[in-house]
C-alpha cells in the first residue's frame, strides 16, 4: 500500500506484490520484502508503462460511462452496451496484464496481447473469477460509511494481499498450462512473444 501512494507507481506495486505471491502460492518462500522491492525494481519502466496505459483507458471508458448512463435513446443505448462490453475487456485484460508482467519478460505491447489471448482462451472458469475477485475493493465502496470506516484497517491490511493470493492460486493454474506448451521456457529469462 505504501508504494502504491504515488499514483503513477501503482503498476510497479502491483507487478511486484504478484511476484511474491504467485512464488508463495507455489511454496517457492523466498525474502518477502527483498524480493518484492527487486521486482519493483527490475519491473518500474514496464510496468509504469502499462498502469498508465490502463489508467487512462480507464478514465476514458469511465467518463464515457458517466456520460451516456440512463439515456433511452437508441444511439445512446447502443452506445452505453459497447461501452459496456469494453469495460469487460478492460477488466479481463486488468486482471491479467500485471500477472504476466510479474511472470513473463515481453514487450508492453506483447504483455497486453497476452493479457486478452489469455483472458479469452480461459474465460470459465478463470477469467471470471479473477475479475469478481478484482471487483471485491469496487463493491466495498458501496457499503455504508460508517461499516466501511471500520472495517478499513482490514481493508488495507490484508484485502489486497489476500486478493492477490487467491488470484495467483488461480494463475498459477492457468500459467502452467503455457509453460508446459511451449517447449524450453524459461519463466523471466526469455522473451515470450505470444502465449
Amino acid at each position: 500500500m505504501v508504494c502504491s501512494i504515488p499514483v503513477f507507481t501503482l503498476g510497479a506495486s502491483v507487478v511486484a506484490l504478484y511476484t511474491v505471491t504467485l512464488k508463495l502460492s507455489e511454496h517457492e518462500e523466498g525474502h518477502i520484502v527483498r524480493d518484492f522491492f527487486k521486482a519493483f525494481r527490475d519491473n518500474f519502466r514496464q510496468a509504469t508503462a502499462i498502469w498508465g496505459i490502463m489508467f487512462v483507458i480507464g478514465v476514458v471508458l469511465g467518463v464515457d460511462l458517466y456520460v451516456v448512463r440512463g439515456s433511452q435513446e437508441t444511439p445512446v443505448v447502443i452506445l452505453n452496451t459497447l461501452f459496456y462490453i469494453f469495460g469487460f475487456v478492460y477488466l479481463m485484460i486488468f486482471s491479467y496484464v500485471f500477472p504476466l508482467q510479474s511472470k513473463f519478460e515481453n514487450k508492453v505491447k506483447d504483455t497486453f496481447k497476452n493479457a486478452l489471448t489469455v483472458g479469452i482462451g480461459n474465460l470459465l472458469p478463470w477469467t471470471v473469477l479473477l475479475m469478481g475477485m478484482n471487483m471485491i475493493p469496487v463493491a466495498l465502496l458501496f457499503l455504508p460509511l460508517q461499516l466501511f470506516l471500520y472495517l478499513l484497517p482490514l481493508i488495507v491490511g490484508f484485502l489486497f494481499g489476500t486478493i492477490a493470493f487467491i488470484n495467483s492460486k488461480m494463475l498459477n493454474c492457468v500459467f502452467q498450462k503455457y509453460i508446459e506448451k511451449i517447449e524450453g521456457l524459461k519463466v523471466n529469462e526469455k522473451s515470450v512473444h505470444g502465449l
